[in-house]
Order: structure tokens, then sequence, then C-alpha cells
């Protein structure tokens, strides 16, 4: 078995283990001291020693296996667990991932990435804690927390700006952007969020004026990773649609669209608005998707209510510094239905003009030699949804073996 595929059955292991791991030593611990009280209560007492043989010795009673069984996975779990996670720390599987992402990072940024899943110009700050099965939705808490505040030491700066570009900006809409830092732990299935209201005139300011000098760009970049988001930005959802018969959907985006016109998108995207809040927390990334769905694809309620979205990432986009969400839908529908569904026109934004289907099985190739011009978001949902299938170790694995195929001139997929 070569090193990749052991570290992907490890990492499986560890999942599977830290799911269990809890549930399965409260009911050893449970068994034991069970059995110590009743062993206690009909037996007469002599001493420890006494309720100690009844307890393990197999000669007194054949069902003291249990007990030992019981005993070993109070002491072999932890144990267990402790030497998966190591493993799956293991320095060469590490390189050979960072080695596949660095070779697609715009020059000059490999040291903004160093230590995250990256593509592109996209660095990831949160990443689900279980990959495989991402945040459900309501799972993800969206805390409003006001006025976004905006940086002290770049307002004189904006406002010479804003009042420069006066025309072009208005109207000057409100917007939504993430602040502060991301919450997840593994032993907590919850993503907590923190949004507040921005403008758009103050989103642009960073995106033309900051974003494009390298030093202040990897300042605010450095400081998202470190100590939270701070700079002001539109808050958006990326998501990948998978229809009921595993076809992925590609949206040629619209030449009119201010932002990645003309180019290709894995699937569609949506800014947050204020109509998400007024629920509880809880339900504002339901009413985020929601909306998506209705606007972007046309779907019904009905077929809405069907769709299992998962979050896969909250991530930065630090060409244009930006937030953004990762996520995967499966929609009840298939590929022909989709396509019909779009073909009539009940979507509301005309966002995209045209529209594909591919087989997941294509994926890979399509990361790492792309057959079209794709939204600069696109190669990186690409590969949370190729690591989200098994690991990032088997994604890594994957897109190696694509780039030797085609080096040596094989035609063969890579999967």
């Amino acid at each position: 078995m070569d090193r990749l595929k052991k570290q992907e059955l490890l990492s499986r292991l560890r999942v599977v283990l830290a799911r269990v791991i809890t549930p399965t030593m409260a009911a050893a611990f449970s068994y034991i001291v069970g059995r110590l009280v009743n062993i206690s209560s009909v037996v007469p007492t002599n001493g420890f020693g006494s309720e100690f043989v009844g307890l393990f010795d197999l000669r007194v009673n054949a069902w003291n296996l249990l007990t030992w069984i019981a005993l070993f996975l109070l002491a072999g779990l932890p144990l267990s667990l402790k030497w998966l996670r190591r493993q799956a720390r293991d320095p060469q599987y590490v390189e050979g991932f960072v080695s596949e992402q660095i070779a697609h990072l715009p020059p000059g940024t490999a040291s903004l990435v160093q230590g995250t899943v990256s593509w592109g110009s996209c660095l990831t700050i949160q990443l689900a804690p279980f990959l495989r099965d991402g945040w459900k939705l309501s799972e993800v808490r969206v805390q409003h927390a006001g006025r976004y505040p905006f940086p002290r030491d770049r307002r004189q700066a904006y406002l010479q700006y804003r009042d420069r570009e006066k025309a072009r900006l208005a109207p000057d809409n409100k917007k939504y952007g993430l602040k502060g830092r991301p919450f997840a732990l593994t032993d907590m299935p919850s993503l907590s969020l923190t949004v507040g209201e921005t403008l758009y005139s103050e989103v642009q300011f960073f995106r033309e004026c900051i974003a494009t000098t390298a030093a202040d760009r990897d300042a605010y970049v450095t400081q998202a990773r470190n100590e939270g988001i701070r700079f002001p930005n539109a808050f958006c959802l990326h998501l990948i649609i998978v229809t009921a018969d595993g076809f992925l959907l590609l949206t040629r985006r619209s030449i009119r669209l201010a932002y990645n016109p003309g180019v290709w998108s894995m699937s569609i995207e949506e800014q947050m608005a204020e109509s998400e809040f007024g629920s509880p927390a809880t339900m504002v990334m339901r009413n985020w998707v929601a909306r998506l769905m209705q606007e972007e694809l046309g779907l019904s309620a009905e077929e809405v209510d069907e769709v299992d979205v998962r979050i896969l990432s909250v991530f930065v986009e630090t060409d244009i510094l930006n937030c953004a969400i990762a996520g995967v839908a499966y929609i009840p529908l298939t590929r022909d239905e989709l396509d019909a569904v779009l073909r009539v026109g009940f979507r509301q934004d005309q966002e995209f003009d045209q529209w594909e289907f591919i087989r997941e099985e294509s994926l890979v190739n399509e990361l790492v030699y792309p057959s079209r011009p794709y939204h600069t978001t696109a190669p990186y949902r690409m590969l949370l949804l190729l690591a989200s299938r098994s690991s990032l170790s088997a994604a890594a694995r994957l897109i190696s073996r694509a780039r030797r195929s085609i080096a040596v001139g094989k035609n063969e997929p890579p999967l």
C-alpha cells in the first residue's frame, strides 16, 4: 500500500473514531459501573478483592469477557485516536499536498497560504472539521452585529475615493460583510459567523485601492488568518450544484456583470442580503440558500425544501479582498429536469446566460487542465468537492495522477 493510500485509510478511520469515541466510552464506563453495583448488591462483600474477582475473573463468569472489552475500550480508544491524529500530520503527506496547491497560486503569495488549504487566489480561513459531511444549514449560526467598523487609518483615503467616484458608485447600497473570526471545533458540530452592515462604496474602495497593492493586501490577509476579518467585504455564498443523477452544473456568467464577466462558474453565487435576517441566527443560512436557489435556478419552494446543502469552508478571495462561503448543494432534480427548469426561465436573476453539465469523474482533469476560462473561485470549489468525497490526501493523489497522465500523453481518465 503506497503512502497516500495509507494516509487516506488512516484519515477515514480517524474521522469515524472521533465520532464514536464519546458515546462508546460512556457506554463502556456505564457497563463497568453497573456490573460493579450489581456484584456489590447480590454478592457478599469480602473486600475489594472479591468484587474484582466477580467483575473480571473469567473462571467465575464467562460474561466477564465483556468487562475486559469495556476496559480495553476505555484505555485503547483515546490512545488510538491520538495515534491516528499524529499519523494524519505525516510531514510527507503535508508536503505532497502543499506542493500541488503552490503550483496553482499567484506569484508571490505562497507565504500567505502556508498551513492552510488554498487554490488560486482563494485562501481558507475555516475548513469544516469533517469535510466529508460539512456543516448542515441548521449547524450554521449567523449573528448580525450592526454597523461594520471601517478602519480608521483608511478613512480619509476612502472619503476622497468616494467623492471622486460618486457617480460610478451610485446607488451606494447596503452590503453585509463577514467580521471577526469564524468559530468551529471538531467536538462542536456548528459554525458561528458574525456579519456587519457596510456600503458598496466601502467594499469597492478595498477592492480597487487596497487589494491592488501587494503589501496592503498581504497585511489584511495575514490579519484575517491570525486575528480576524477587519476589512469591509460583500459576504458571498458560492455553491456547487450536484443533480440527483450525479452531474455538476456549470454556468457561464453574463458579460454584463462587473465581476468575472463571460467566464464559467461552478455553479452559482449570491451575496448576503437584508432579507436573510429577521429570523433566528440558525435560520439565516437557510434563508440565504433558499433565495439563491429560487433566484438563480428558478426552483420552487417545495424543491428548495428537498435540497441538501453542506457548507465546506469559509474563505478569502485574496485578489479582491472579499469573504465567502463554499458549499455543495444536492438537488432533487436530474440533469434533464434541471435543464428543463432553466430553459423555462423561472429564474428571477439572469446572472448566467449559458449552462452545461459535466460528470463528476471529469472534475480532476478540469481542475488541473481546465477546458474553459473559469470564475476565480471555481477551481477552489472543485478542490473542496474532490476532498469532501474522501480526503485532502486522496484529492492530492488524484491531482498528481492527472498531471502525470497528461504529461505522458495518456488519454484515460485519472479516476
